[in-house]
């Protein structure tokens, strides 16, 4: 069994930590037919949606060109969309976000 990438194992973290300490969803959506969709949805209770994409530390500006127009696209739509390469990074960015900084 091979062993599971950093940003696999952050982003796992990450959606324990948001399903278990805040009560909230945080999906990993496939969009049929098109790749690059973000890692994890994270919906919050006051109906906005945030996005984060998981990358190895160093990589973080490595995005491929499907991920960078569905960065574009969400991001025109008014959606925070964020690239981490941590739990921890993406824990503060959600806090920051659901606390309205």
């Amino acid at each position: 069994m091979a062993t599971p990438k950093p940003e696999s194992i952050a982003e796992t973290r990450f959606a324990t930590y948001v399903k278990k300490e805040l009560n909230l969803e945080c999906l990993k959506l496939r969009i049929d037919g098109r790749d690059g969709f973000p890692d994890r949805s994270v919906l919050c209770n006051d109906g906005r949606v945030i996005f984060f994409e998981f990358k190895r530390v160093g990589h973080e500006s490595r995005l491929r060109p499907q991920q960078r127009q569905w960065r574009k696209r969400l991001e025109q739509l008014g959606f925070e969309y964020h690239v981490v390469s941590s739990a921890e990074q993406a824990q503060l960015l959600l806090t920051n976000f659901i606390a309205g900084k």
